[in-house]
């Protein structure tokens, strides 16, 4: 079967696909990923067909700053809605353009998209192709979803199409990535065709290898430090991040992205570690505790490693994310007007000190362990291709 995956910008959107493709090629399956153009090259790098579709974070980023000049003024508790209402507005038409006639040439069995993704619901629909929604983390909150949905709507009638509930985001499934504890508690009563996945690490592609230095590390705690693919200019938290922990008994890894240079950060100590990028997948092995944004896939990585978190969200689901680890108890989070170096030091002191925390994260990485596997969740898939009108759970 011919098997397209859509994805939005970032490497947290695009890596927790990777496994599930590559089971479904070792399957025998034809796997192409619609990407935007910025990551069509990992995509291919890390063996599959990638076609370039939409707007990528930066853009996105551009045309949102444009229509909104200061979303500093927005309030924590209203960042997912700006995100899902302003990015829908942006985003949808611009990848609908792309995606539609990229589905209609290439005719796949099978769409798998993620939670961000509102246009592929749309596209395949039009096309008559079944299609699942396969998390990276936790669910939004049902508010948030209907918000979507309502906006989204006009798109779906503006090709006669009835706007189906949730703006068909879980109608043929949804492959749900986010251990049962962790989850959001509202998505029991959504009747959503759930199948659980485990979210598996895979981000290191080609010949991409730890740094000879991981392994000269003092015998101390390890703490990686990253904001991520899209949040990670903001060069004040990082700096913020390295004040806070600076004089303490740990070794400090920090991942700046390939867009920052390491070397504006000055001079630093023998313990402290500045890259523009290491594959997680194979760093967190190495690591005791992970300062993070909260985006989902970086968050299941270090759980999924049983580390605890220091969650500094920024904006988009982060903040959810982070309250979703605080209830766990396998995490803290700083939040932009509670974060300075001194919140830093304490809450790392706390992370590393008090084994409870570490606790509540083995357990999560247990959970995860348990989790259908992607080469298990194959079968279900090939049994819904091309059954528009049925679900996961009518095939499983």
């Amino acid at each position: 079967m011919r098997v397209l995956f859509t994805s939005a910008a970032g490497f947290g959107h695009l890596h927790p696909k990777m496994p599930l493709a590559a089971a479904l090629v070792r399957a025998g399956h034809d796997v192409v990923f619609a990407i935007p153009q910025r990551f069509c090259e990992r995509v291919e790098q890390a063996g599959f067909c990638a076609i370039a579709t939409g707007p990528d974070g930066r853009q996105l980023a551009e045309m949102m700053s444009q229509q909104h000049p200061d979303t500093t003024q927005i309030a924590a508790a209203d960042r997912l809605r700006f995100a899902f209402t302003t990015i829908i507005g942006i985003a949808v038409p611009a990848v609908l353009e792309d995606l539609v006639p990229l589905v209609a040439d290439w005719l796949p069995d099978l769409i798998v998209h993620d939670p961000s993704d509102w246009a592929a619901p749309i596209a395949a629909e039009t096309a008559g192709v079944a299609y699942v929604n396969q998390s990276w983390g936790p669910l939004f909150p049902r508010d948030e979803l209907e918000v979507g949905a309502a906006a989204v709507a006009p798109m779906w009638r503006s090709r006669n199409l009835e706007p189906p509930p949730f703006g068909g985001m879980f109608r043929h499934g949804y492959l749900d990535l986010c251990p049962p504890s962790l989850q959001e508690p509202h998505v029991a009563g959504l009747d959503v065709p759930r199948q659980p996945l485990r979210p598996v690490p895979f981000d290191a592609v080609g010949d991409e290898r730890l740094p000879d230095w991981i392994h000269q590390m003092p015998e101390q705690p390890t703490v990686h430090v990253t904001l991520g693919t899209w949040f990670n200019l903001e060069i004040d938290v990082f700096s913020t991040v390295l004040e806070g922990l600076a004089g303490e008994p740990v070794n400090v890894v920090v991942t700046v992205g390939h867009a920052n240079d390491p070397e504006a950060f000055g001079p630093q100590p023998d313990n402290v570690h500045i890259d523009r990028y290491i594959p997680v997948s194979l760093l967190l092995p190495h690591c005791d505790m992970v300062i993070g944004h909260g985006g989902a896939g970086s968050t299941l990585a270090a759980l999924a490693n049983g580390l605890p978190l220091l969650l500094l969200p920024r904006g988009a689901d982060q903040f959810h994310n982070a309250e979703r680890c605080i209830a766990c108890g396998a995490g803290r989070c700083l939040p932009p007007h509670e974060l300075n170096p001194a919140t830093v030091r304490r809450d790392a002191r706390a992370l590393l000190d008090e084994p409870h925390f570490r606790h509540a994260a083995e357990s999560l990485r247990d959970e995860i362990a348990a989790m259908p596997a992607p080469v298990e969740v194959v079968p279900g898939l090939e049994r819904l291709a091309g059954t528009a009108g049925r679900s996961i759970t009518d095939i499983r």
